[in-house]
């Protein structure tokens, strides 16, 4: 028997739009008047819970990178 394959497009859903409602732009990043794409990595837990997280591409800015991973932690548990 092979194994079946679960579809997640629910939950990445999900977490586009937690991360949509939660995301505020940094002060510090204001300031600097930064701006750029951050591409996260991160484990999702059977429990919705945030495992690991790694920044997959930066934006080259340390204060979005961290509110992105930020962001991301307080969007969670997702269901």
């Amino acid at each position: 028997n092979a194994p079946t394959k679960r579809d997640y497009a629910w939950l990445s859903e999900t977490i586009l739009r937690r991360v949509e409602e939660l995301k505020r732009y940094p002060g510090s990043a204001r300031v600097d008047r930064a701006e750029g794409k951050v591409v996260v990595k991160a484990v999702i837990n059977e429990d919705g819970s945030i495992g690991e997280v790694e920044i997959f591409q930066s934006s080259g800015h340390p204060g979005l990178d961290t509110a992105a991973i930020e962001t991301l932690r307080q969007a969670a548990p997702f269901q």
